[in-house]
């Protein structure tokens, strides 16, 4: 009896162990299919996307790639030219961020189906990256056809989009490249392709350009600029020089007005017109006109310290950046860290072509009255400056442009129109300064006019800060 219960105890156990072992077996065999179909579910994931993209159900941008390789052989037996568009919204970001990710994706299908439809059968269509979509235009006979699907893309994206009760209007930028001319390579065709779509978009919104072979040395440039204003370590290579306004009547110097230099170290000097287009773009303009500001300051205060004769030093400002209360703190900051009178700077204000609130101009304006700085209107006359805002704002130079005289001795109109500035200015008891004098005679009838403070070659040119203490000694 004793045997027969231990044969009964080893035989449970035993099956008890291959039970056990048995259902070890079962679990990693249900764990490696489930591993097996993960795998799976991703391999079958990553051949969706590479044949269609998930959002706008557009090919896949390996799929689109082949077409494109393809496209080319075909090209190349059949004579054919085949084109490539980049296609970029504008603002995506911006719509992005206020209707989120949902309205966004929606916006995107109907923007992807609008291309579609402006488009052929032999045509190919994808999407790269949030906001941009790339298009094989194929068989094409001559590079106009491209032209008239391009406008036809304009036209169709011009229409408002509605997404969630909300009308959006959305414009965008194209560039094109064409095989053989552009690019051999899909590699080539894209990235020249690209290049073209991103001097379209810097000439303004709603824009298309085709590839030219400048424009990969104007991208590349434009690049290295870009990176370089990324970094403030670039306010340390503006080199400001000083041009005298001359009281001709007196025959002293009323003012000491700042010209600024951007001595690239790879570019070698960048002009201030360039400087402040793409400052602008990247909202730099305050940190500028901060670092110049700073240094013609303490520059102003070395001259008065040594007995130097310098009335007023005048700093470039763009009317756009009077919309920051801050920024005009942050002047008056630099002002008193100089210990300069306020009343012996002078802001040049030049109109900004984007839109500016007026309520919070008057409050810049009202600052800047309180602290006494002086305020001129630059290229008076030609720019876009609203009247209304010498109504509005306290002012107290005009500052006519060098194209407003440099006629003024051959053209009977051109001095009427200055006569009338003299007049209009004295009558709202403001002062007029003439920019751009070349010669004497320009300086005599300007001055029978009335107008006696003058800038330009004829006085001097753009001068070093040595150059300048040389010349208010001489003065």
């Amino acid at each position: 009896m004793l045997a027969l219960g231990l044969i009964t105890v080893v035989l449970t156990v035993l099956f008890i162990h291959a039970r056990f072992r048995f259902y070890q077996y079962v679990r990693r065999e249900r764990v490696a299919q489930a591993a097996l179909q993960e795998e799976l579910n991703a391999l079958q994931q990553r051949i969706n996307l590479s044949t269609r993209d998930p959002v706008t159900n557009l090919l896949g941008w390996q799929l689109f790639e082949d077409r494109v390789n393809q496209g080319i052989k075909e090209c190349a037996r059949y004579q054919f030219i085949m084109g490539v568009l980049y296609v970029d919204i504008d603002y995506f970001k911006l719509i992005n961020s206020a209707l989120g990710q949902k309205a966004a994706n929606a916006l995107l299908l109907e923007t992807a189906e609008r291309l579609q439809s402006c488009i052929r059968q032999v045509d190919s269509i994808a999407r790269q990256g949030k906001d941009t979509f790339v298009i094989m235009l194929a068989q094409l006979a001559k590079q106009e056809t491209a032209a008239i699907i391009i406008q036809r893309m304009l036209q169709a994206l011009t229409q408002p989009f509605m997404v969630d009760g909300n009308s959006i209007s959305m414009t965008v930028c194209i560039g094109a490249s064409f095989y053989p001319a552009d690019g051999l390579t899909a590699g080539a065709l894209m990235q020249n392709a690209e290049y073209a779509m991103l001097l379209a978009k810097s000439r303004g919104n709603q824009h298309y350009q085709f590839y030219q072979e400048n424009l990969h040395a104007d991208s590349q440039r434009e690049l290295l600029v870009y990176n370089s204003l990324s970094s403030d370590l670039f306010l340390d290579e503006l080199k400001v020089f000083y041009q005298p306004v001359m009281n001709v009547e007196q025959q002293t110097m009323f003012c000491v007005d700042t010209h600024i230099v951007w001595q690239h170290s790879v570019l070698g000097g960048i002009s201030v017109k360039e400087l402040f287009a793409y400052a602008d773009k990247q909202n730099k303009l305050n940190k500028i006109t901060e670092r110049v500001l700073d240094l013609a300051c303490g520059e102003f205060q070395r001259w008065r310290q040594i007995g130097l004769k310098a009335q007023v030093l005048a700093i470039p400002v763009w009317l756009k950046q009077l919309e920051s209360t801050p920024f005009v703190y942050r002047l008056s900051q630099i002002i008193q860290k100089h210990q300069i009178q306020a009343s012996s700077v002078m802001l040049e204000i030049h109109e900004s072509h984007a839109p500016v609130s007026l309520d919070v101009l008057e409050k810049s304006f009202n600052m800047l009255q309180y602290l006494g700085v002086k305020i001129a209107v630059d290229h008076f006359g030609s720019g876009s400056f609203s009247l209304r805002y010498l109504k509005l704002f306290s002012v107290h130079y005009l500052r006519l442009d060098p194209a407003m005289i440099n006629d003024i001795v051959e053209s009977d109109a051109t001095r009427v129109i200055i006569q009338a500035i003299a007049l209009f200015a004295s009558t709202l008891s403001l002062e007029v300064i003439a920019s751009g004098v070349e010669s004497q005679e320009q300086a005599k009838m300007l001055q029978e006019m009335g107008v006696t403070l003058m800038q330009g070659k004829l006085l001097s040119e753009p001068l070093s800060e040595a150059e300048m203490a040389d010349k208010m000694t001489n003065v």
